[in-house]
């Protein structure tokens, strides 16, 4: 019983664990980290509002003022929230940003690199397999599936390891 009440426990804390997220302090006390301003535009347009009303304080300021500077942060923070999207796109396919964001040869020179790189790596691995496993010994499309098998499964682990390692590389 003991045991599967700590199980239990022990579950209930990784999952609260992995859902919670970061505070931090700010003007309005206790904040999500998400709503601070990161990018170099936030920044950028903090800093403009710091040098422009720094002889002010807040209750000084007029309702026009507040909301234009309102407004101008939301920009900010619309252009700091596209040009992050566009660096995860070209996390998960290299190129991806710089089509999003309007540089067409950009993003075509970073996508032929990764496609040449891909290329040149299965090049590479091909080179370092054992020599009765290349296409020259072994028809892929017209020997049997037995034939196949049988000629991969009577290697050993240290026959592949070039091949792995260029993989790897």
């Amino acid at each position: 019983m003991k045991r599967c009440s700590l199980l239990v426990g022990l579950t209930i804390l990784v999952v609260a664990t992995a859902f919670t997220q970061p505070m931090m302090g700010g003007p309005l006390g206790r904040q999500p980290a998400h709503f601070k301003l990161m990018g170099e535009y936030g920044k950028s347009e903090r800093e403009a509002f710091r040098a422009e009303f720094a002889d002010k304080t807040l209750g000084d300021l007029s309702g026009s003022e507040l909301v234009s500077w309102a407004d101008r942060l939301s920009v900010a923070r619309q252009k700091d929230t596209w040009l992050a999207s566009s660096m995860r796109s070209s996390m998960m396919f290299p190129g991806k940003g710089q089509f999003m964001n309007g540089d067409g040869l950009g993003g075509g020179l970073f996508t032929a690199a990764h496609l040449a790189t891909i290329a040149g790596t299965l090049v590479g691995w091909y080179m370092v397999l054992p020599a009765d496993l290349k296409f020259d010994q072994l028809n892929y499309f017209t020997d049997s599936f037995s034939t196949i098998k049988t000629r991969w499964e009577n290697r050993s682990f240290m026959d592949y390891l070039p091949s792995m390692g260029v993989m790897a590389g």
